[in-house]
């Protein structure tokens, strides 16, 4: 169909002209929620309001604690160092604001009494930071943190390889240090990094949990549904801040001084250290391209199907490219055998309508697909032609988990499956693109640790009273971070069809790569 023009008016005038504030609990003020509370009024959730009255005094609560906590951790004297308990100060404030957030979804949800744990919480984190300050006002100048991380890291000593020593260039226990200090450091920035996006992606999920009145076992499941994909996130930024840790110690301690004057280039330092981001960057070959997906695809579906009565949309048909057929299907089961109210439309070479096939449903059974109930619509030169049948075989390579990982809408997706979409075998309603770029990555994207290491290891090689030790933490910091920022840009690019696929994946790899080996190959000067 042809228009000249088309215009589609919409009215901006509000709906309901008698609209006013107080539709939803958070757009009350303190006096009212406990005024609902007491009365109702407004017809909202008791639950609701409860949740929002105690939850807004916690957050009021905890206020007062910031001085108490900077006094405790911040201030340390200039042996110990202040950083630390600096970086720590914000973490417990970030901790604590998403610890409320989370215990206000708990009661939400109706896993916990409102003034209990909402009060509870603020009550835990008052007690906590004033263990901080009491201990510390015993000894003045010295944070109670120092003492924490002299205990940790006499722990981690005592993991440390024995018989370490200084040999020769070829010295395998110098190898197995670097590698071991490394390897530490990676994990221990990983499991923090892990556990702050989960706390993230828990409290933001936490509407949606109390609108499918999910209990504790519930966030559990899902949270370690989206462990994977949130550890794959979370490998790169903690082999950054892994290596900057590791590389920082050994210039701090002179380490490095040692094992450059026992005549180790920074190149065999570069291959001592290099089987840690190998592992990490197999680790995420493997995260993304078998358990990420896999884990990704039955989130979705559980997801879909815990969604509440009341507000579950209709179904909506789902139109995909399979060969060189357009298909409509309305819905598919659980297990992507069965494919409800299809319609297959054919064409002509110069893109006019030939065939149309519409069935009650496909069902997949012995390694083939059948349609049931087919009504056939033939158009030639001669006119149309109608037939219709029982059933009648279905001939197209779609797989099962195709077609579920289709409907679900899984956001991950392995290069797999995204070689058998450009291959059309599996439903695509997506230009080629993103198929292309997603292939390519499954080569690039491993890259990121080793490229994390190129840009911290040049830390290593500066000496502590020499003044450039923040520049370069700066230079791998800032580095670091802006590859991954330029890398999931150009990523996008190339999906959309901005740039070449190829570019779009590699670009980034390729120049922070170049980037980092020219910085180490000038920090031997």
């Amino acid at each position: 169909v042809d228009f000249a023009e088309l215009a589609f008016r919409q009215a901006l005038e509000p709906r309901d002209a008698s609209w006013e504030r107080g539709w939803d609990q958070k757009e009350l003020t303190l006096p009212e929620l406990a005024a609902e509370a007491r009365s109702g009024a407004r017809g909202l959730p008791l639950r609701a309001v409860e949740a929002e009255f105690y939850g807004r005094i916690a957050r009021a609560a905890i206020i007062p604690l910031v001085p108490l906590l900077v006094l405790s951790l911040a201030f340390a004297t200039k042996r110990r160092g202040r950083t630390p308990g600096v970086l720590l100060s914000v973490v417990v404030l970030a901790l604590a604001h998403h610890g409320l957030n989370f215990a206000k979804n708990l009661a939400l949800m109706g896993a916990a009494d409102p003034p209990l744990v909402t009060l509870g919480t603020a009550g835990l984190l008052w007690a906590v930071v004033g263990a901080l300050f009491v201990s510390a006002r015993r000894m003045p100048g010295y944070s109670p943190l120092h003492a924490a991380l002299d205990g940790l890291s006499a722990a981690m000593a005592r993991l440390a390889p024995r018989g370490r020593s200084l040999g020769g260039p070829g010295n395998r226990a110098l190898g197995s240090y670097v590698r071991w200090e490394l390897g530490k450091w990676t994990l221990v920035a990983l499991l923090a990094v892990v556990a702050f996006l989960q706390l993230i992606d828990l409290v933001g999920q936490g509407d949606e949990f109390a609108e499918r009145s999910m209990g504790l076992v519930g966030v559990a499941r899902y949270a370690t549904l989206r462990l994977p994909a949130i550890v794959q996130q979370a490998l790169p930024v903690a082999a950054l801040a892994g290596a900057l840790a590791a590389f920082s110690l050994f210039a701090g301690a002179r380490e490095m001084t040692a094992i450059r004057a026992a005549g180790v280039s920074q190149w065999r330092v570069l291959a001592m250290a290099l089987p840690v981001p190998l592992l990490l960057a197999g680790a995420t070959l493997v995260l993304a391209e078998r358990v990420a997906p896999a884990s990704e695809l039955r989130l979705a579906t559980w997801w879909h199907a815990m969604e509440p009565a009341n507000a579950a949309k209709a179904e909506q048909p789902r139109w995909f490219r399979l060969g060189d057929r357009i298909v409509r299907a309305s819905a598919a089961s659980a297990d992507g055998t069965r494919l409800g109210a299809v319609a297959i439309f054919a064409r002509d070479p110069a893109g006019r309508l030939v065939e149309r096939v519409t069935a009650e449903r496909a069902m997949f059974a012995a390694g083939a697909w059948t349609l049931h109930r087919v009504e056939t619509t033939r158009l030639d030169g001669s006119g149309i032609a109608r037939g219709a049948r029982a059933t009648m075989a279905w001939d197209v390579p779609l797989a099962p988990e195709d077609a579920l990982a289709f409907f679900a809408s899984a956001p991950a997706f392995s290069a797999t499956a995204a070689q058998r979409s450009l291959d059309y075998a599996a439903p695509v309603s997506r230009a080629g693109s993103v198929f292309e770029t997603r292939l390519h990555r499954s080569a690039a994207a491993p890259l990121a640790p080793l490229v994390m290491l190129l840009f911290a290891l040049p830390l290593a090689f500066i000496a502590p009273r020499t003044g450039r030790s923040l520049p370069a933490l700066l230079y791998a910091g800032a580095g670091g971070l802006l590859y991954l920022v330029a890398d999931g840009v150009l990523t996008v690019a190339g999906q959309v069809g901005y740039v070449p696929s190829a570019l779009g994946a590699w670009a980034a790899p390729a120049i922070a790569a170049s980037i980092g080996v020219s910085v180490l190959a000038l920090s031997e000067r």
